[in-house]
């Protein structure tokens, strides 16, 4: 699965609640951001796949995030609601924290 900016036409299916996390989250502003126009732009934290998001089961998942290896954690709300955090593969900080907000399954991001 490929991930990108919301706005990025790269990734014609919205990842709502899924979140770039991170070291992740400056790489699509860089990437992403700071060569479009204002209509352009979107919230560097905001997420789009190659992929839609009901054909994804909870669990982590290798992925890339502008051709950067990262990690995708997914689960499930009691009421149905996804949440997730996407993270460039060498971000140990980052990467820490949404293990274990993964592992907790938290509600809100």
């Amino acid at each position: 699965m490929n991930f990108c900016a919301r706005n990025d036409p790269d990734g014609p299916h919205d990842w709502p609640y899924i979140y770039f996390h991170g070291q992740a989250e400056d790489l699509v502003d860089e990437k992403w951001n700071k060569t479009r126009t204002e209509e352009e732009w979107s919230a560097p934290d905001l997420v789009a796949s190659d992929t839609p998001i009901a054909s994804v089961a909870d669990g982590m998942y290798d992925v890339t995030v502008y051709a950067h290896e990262a990690t995708l954690f997914i689960w499930s709300r009691a009421d149905g609601m996804r949440r997730g955090l996407i993270v460039l593969e060498d971000d140990k900080k980052s990467m820490a924290d949404a293990e274990r907000k993964f592992t907790a399954q938290v509600s809100s991001l």
